[in-house]
């Protein structure tokens, strides 16, 4: 016996639906912070999978999915980074010759070790100083959206942002130093 003129609400429709929506959003932002493609990617299908095991999501506004998703993205490539810390095996090698291929090699090298350079003065910061700047710069989220985020108020993750890229300029300044 068939329903007729009946709407049946199909989780994998709004999945689908949401997965449209905000999939490059999402993948864009992995991307700027792992450190290949099919990584961004892996991550990506975890992000949506645990949209899948909480239905409620697809039932919310655009700005609050797509919060939602962000943050479940944060984690997942926070988590991506506790694991690799373990194991030590980043090739940003890679990552920098896809997005610089048509410079000529020195730029090329010139860019990859001021990269690198960066990165290494970042791992010097502690866990939470990394996350907080990985809020703000790679999620793009203002210190206003970080503090309900953090249950911390404004001027409280104003200071220690400002306290953290004050460290990691002594940090990165001491290492140009140091060679």
């Amino acid at each position: 016996m068939q329903n007729k003129g009946v709407n049946v609400y199909q989780p994998e429709d709004a999945l689908s639906s949401l997965f449209e929506q905000y999939a490059p959003v999402i993948f864009a932002l992995l991307r700027s912070h792992v450190p290949s493609r099919e990584e961004a990617e892996d991550i990506l299908a975890e992000v949506f999978m645990s949209a899948l095991q909480h239905p409620e999501i697809m039932q919310w506004d655009g700005p609050r999915a797509l919060y939602w998703l962000k943050r479940v993205a944060y984690y997942k490539v926070v988590d991506s980074y506790r694991l690799k810390q373990r194991y030590r095996t980043i090739t940003l090698a890679t990552f920098t010759n896809e997005i610089h291929d048509e410079r000529d090699p020195e730029s090329i090298f010139l860019h990859q070790e001021v990269y690198n350079e960066l990165y290494d003065s970042i791992q010097r910061l502690s866990i939470k100083q990394q996350q907080l700047l990985f809020l703000r710069y790679g999620c793009n989220l203002a210190t206003a959206e970080i503090a309900v985020f953090l249950n911390r108020s404004d001027q409280s993750v104003r200071k220690q942002l400002s306290r953290t890229i004050q460290q990691l300029r002594r940090i990165h300044q001491a290492r140009q130093k140091g060679e």
